[in-house]
């Protein structure tokens, strides 16, 4: 017999196991001779193994046994933070086809987006047809995450979320919701192609359905008075312009020149430019007038003109109060670019003062209504968002008709930047605010800055009142007086003779500027800021527009101090700041002056705000406070107030405002000359301040020669006219 022998091979290296590459030997211990099957078995199951361990290493196949479905949910834009590629192979470029999606849906330009079953020009027509009567909105859409959803084995496929906002009315209203893309990549080159369905644009639209827009304007707000009576509303006018359709068309150019000569605009030929430039079926407006106003106009008679009537919100007059309130109209170019596509040139706009300023609360906001309906024909429509339109607020402001309008009339003669400003001491209502034509439009009587002059003189009584002086304490009232080598002298116009030691009183009636600044020593300069911001100078103001409070330095020193104390050196005040210290002294108290009632309300709704139930209903508590903010300075003391309104009363009895001294009642003021800039002698504005029972009034005239002078007769005029 043949003794067949078997060698055990020697273990792998370290592992005490296995067969090193390459190695055979014969079977050890098969006594029989032949294949050793249980060997072959053994070393079968652990090569299976061994390449069961390298796919799912190296080829990352699943371990175990497959689900049903394999899905895996990423966004868009999620990496891996070492390799800097997408997390899932399996939704390679997948992402990038997504955000191409939300694009194309946005913007209607489909032409980078691949589909399956359509063409980019199918996609186009049919987004077109759906989106068409939401025009002029477009919507913004974004990707929301990306949802791998195909069978193991099968081509990759994935739900792609998107995001739609668009901005509705106004542009704060948003209509948001959301929608779902199926994406496929049929073929191994890795492209991306999208499944066409309206529902793409919106998850309720069927098939032949599309949107539709519709914006409904709301009333635009009114301004009104305490009184109830209209500021400001819907009047009457007449839009004159050339129709160039009614032109001929080689009369075109010299009819536009005739017209725009014969209503008096600035630049004639500018006018005949826009017609040029315009197409040519248009009408092109040359001016707007009021429908009372249309006598006033002799137009010439050419072919072409034409006159369309219409309604825009007007004050009483084309220059009541016109600085404050501002006008409205047509919005130009820059407001319908910054509107986001709100505004077109059909609406109505704030352009200047209050209507600017509170447009978006008198403008209100507009209502919408989006619906899908069949794309063509007639059928029933079914509304997906809707919103009535919200008109704009009433706007509650505290001018008297008759008081503005008599306080322009008194300023009508006046061609240099003159205002007139008017308040109620008793409830602190500014009544009047009036600019002259010398203005070019520009609000003096708020907005000015100008040296006081000697009207700041009652600021200087009260801060010697308060020194321990009394109104018949004796001041030296001298020709000249010297302060740190500066000579101070009196007005052009002292009375001669009137020098001499006399009570404050009469200096006050003189307006004696060596009397008032011999005292310069007595009260320091924090001591007259203090006094001004007892009457309410250099207070801040709360009356819901731009106002300048004055400003009355707490630190000059040497001539500038002594200067202050004849309202010069660093002193600046508005023809409105003298007003409220006019009424202040009136009234026995420092007056919070209001303007715009329901300011709280109104700056409520332009800031897309509820406004309070309080503010609403214009109660107290909603009446913004004009009050020093932050400020421990004592308002003005009845008494001395009282004092105050004696002297000023001597002012007119027996001293410079003597112009009003025929008005009946007791009528008290005091005039004022300020100096500016250079020259010699410098030129000079003039002032007026006076109160007449429950009427403050302030006159304030650039270029005026005297207080008494010029300043003296308007003041007359308006008390004359109120009065009576």
């Amino acid at each position: 017999m043949t003794q067949r022998r078997s060698v055990q091979p020697a273990p792998w290296p370290g592992t005490g196991r296995g067969l090193p590459p390459q190695h055979t030997a014969p079977s050890q211990g098969n006594e029989g001779g032949g294949f050793n099957w249980k060997m072959a078995i053994v070393i079968g199951i652990a090569v299976v193994a061994v390449v069961a361990l390298v796919a799912v290493l190296v080829f990352k196949v699943p371990w175990g046994p497959p689900a049903a479905t394999a899905t895996k949910t990423v966004t868009a834009t999620a990496t891996d933070a070492t390799t800097q590629k997408p997390v899932d192979p399996g939704l390679e470029g997948a992402d990038q086809a997504a955000a191409a999606l939300a694009t194309a849906l946005a913007t209607g330009d489909f032409a980078a987006v691949g589909f399956n079953q359509a063409t980019s020009a199918d996609v186009t027509a049919a987004w077109q047809t759906i989106t068409t009567g939401m025009a002029p909105l477009k919507p913004t859409v974004t990707v929301t995450g990306l949802t791998q959803v195909n069978e193991p084995g099968d081509s990759p496929k994935a739900d792609v979320g998107l995001a739609y906002t668009w901005a509705l009315g106004d542009g704060t209203v948003l209509w948001d919701y959301e929608t779902v893309a199926h994406l496929v990549s049929p073929d191994a080159d890795g492209v991306w192609l999208a499944g066409w369905d309206p529902t793409l644009v919106h998850p309720d639209l069927a098939a032949a359905e599309a949107l539709t827009y519709a914006s409904f304007k709301p009333e635009r707000g009114s301004i009104v008075n305490t009184a109830g009576e209209l500021i400001v509303g819907e009047r009457d006018i007449i839009r004159i312009g050339l129709n160039k359709p009614d032109t001929p068309a080689d009369q075109i150019d010299a009819n536009a020149l005739a017209l725009a000569t014969a209503v008096g605009l600035d630049d004639p030929q500018a006018y005949v430019a826009r017609v040029q430039a315009s197409g040519p079926q248009a009408f092109v407006e040359a001016i707007t007038v009021r429908a009372e106003d249309r006598a006033n106009y002799e137009l010439p008679e050419v072919e072409g003109i034409m006159e369309i009537t219409g309604v825009l919100p007007l004050a009483p007059t084309r220059t009541f109060a016109r600085e404050l309130l501002g006008t409205a109209g047509e919005p130009t170019a820059e407001i319908i670019e910054n509107s986001g596509g709100t505004l077109t040139v059909n609406d109505v706009v704030g352009l200047s003062g209050l209507q600017a300023q509170y447009d978006k609360a008198l403008r209100g906001s507009s209502g919408y209504l989006i619906s899908k309906g069949p794309s063509q024909g007639s059928g029933i429509s079914t509304a997906l968002k809707e919103e009535l339109p919200q008109d704009g607020i009433t706007l509650e402001i505290t001018l008297d008709v008759a008081m503005q309008q008599a306080a322009e009339a008194a300023l009508a003669e006046t061609t240099s930047a003159s205002a007139l400003v008017a308040i109620r001491p008793s409830t602190g209502e500014v009544l009047a605010v009036a600019n002259g034509t010398g203005s070019n439009w520009y609000n003096t009587a708020m907005l000015g800055q100008y040296a006081p002059g000697s009207t700041f003189k009652l600021v200087s009584s009260l801060s010697l009142l308060r020194a321990g002086l009394t109104q018949d304490s004796v001041l030296p009232c001298t020709d000249t007086i010297t302060v740190d080598g500066r000579t101070f002298t009196n007005y052009a116009d002292f009375p001669s003779g009137s020098t001499g030691d006399i009570p404050m009183s009469r200096a006050l009636a003189l307006s004696c500027n060596t009397a008032f600044i011999s005292q310069y020593e007595l009260v320091s300069q924090q001591a007259l800021s203090d006094a001004a911001a007892a009457l309410g100078i250099g207070v801040p103001m709360s009356l819901g527009t731009d106002a300048f409070a004055g400003s009355v330095p707490a630190d000059s020193t040497g001539t500038t101090h002594a200067a202050s104390f004849i309202g010069q050196g660093d002193v600046l005040v508005s023809p409105l700041d003298m007003a409220v210290a006019a009424a202040s002294i009136a009234a026995g108290h420092q007056v919070t002056p209001k303007l715009v009632l329901n300011q709280d309300e109104a700056e409520a709704a332009v800031n897309g705000q509820g406004a309070t139930e309080e503010a609403a209903e214009g109660t107290d508590e909603a009446t913004p406070s004009a009050t020093a903010t932050g400020s421990t300075v004592p308002g003005i003391t009845a008494e001395e107030a009282a004092t105050l309104r004696t002297m000023m009363r001597g002012v007119v009895t027996s001293g410079s405002a003597s112009v009003l001294a025929d008005l009946p009642g007791e009528v008290g003021a005091k005039t004022g000359t300020a100096e500016y800039g250079s020259g010699s002698p410098p030129p000079t504005n003039a002032w007026m301040v006076a109160i007449d029972g429950d009427l403050a009034v302030a006159v304030f005239v650039e270029g005026g020669a005297g207080g008494a002078r010029v300043a003296g007769p308007i003041v007359h005029q308006f008390l004359a006219t109120v009065a009576g």
